[in-house]
């Protein structure tokens, strides 16, 4: 099940903009070609969009993934967090690494880059939550050194961003597109698993 209710439509009122949202003409993964990248504010901002009062189950594994196509910002970082308490995983588009942080409560695992051609990349991480309102988050970063969400004077770059999934596990599975509720894939099937006939 995908938990994020506005997966694609970033321009939606579900996600707060702190950072600025543009559309792009991009192909997306799905071969449409209207999309949108986060880019950053040149003034002294909290560089990111978010979802506030997003519901978890306390100390269950999630994992959240977005796909991501470097333009001219190389990092960026998801973030899991309430009030100075967080859970985060900073990617590096160019070197396809990352790094994970946490405190307060949060973990931070299993981060990832999984390459899906034409420059796309999914992004992925797995996190638990001691409190169950939390506050989900895409962001703009300087560096690849992850952390809390990131402040600082941006340059006006951008990446582009689609498919946002969080769902209960410790691993991601196929992308599930949602548009105003949460939808749940139906459960892949394996014929003649095992059967060596």
């Amino acid at each position: 099940t995908n938990l994020v209710t506005y997966s694609e439509n970033f321009s939606n009122l579900y996600w707060t903009k702190q950072c600025d949202l543009i559309g792009n003409t991009l192909f997306q993964p799905d071969g449409t070609q209207v999309g949108f990248s986060i880019q950053e504010k040149t003034v002294n901002t909290y560089q990111y969009i978010y979802k506030s009062n997003f519901n978890v189950s306390v100390g269950t594994q999630y994992t959240f993934s977005v796909f991501v196509k470097y333009i001219d910002l190389r990092y960026i970082q998801l973030t899991v967090y309430d009030g100075g308490n967080y859970s985060s995983a900073c990617f590096d588009l160019l070197n396809k690494t990352s790094t994970t942080a946490q405190n307060g409560g949060y973990t931070s695992s299993n981060a990832r880059v999984d390459d899906y051609g034409d420059g796309w990349l999914r992004i992925q991480y797995t996190f638990t939550s001691p409190v169950a309102s939390t506050i989900i988050s895409i962001c703009a970063n300087n560096t690849p050194t992850a952390g809390y969400v990131p402040l600082y004077i941006g340059n006006g770059l951008k990446s582009a961003i689609y498919g946002a999934q969080i769902e209960e596990g410790s691993y991601p599975t196929s992308y599930i597109p949602t548009s105003g509720a949460t939808v749940t894939r139906n459960a892949d099937i394996a014929n003649n698993s095992g059967n060596a006939d």
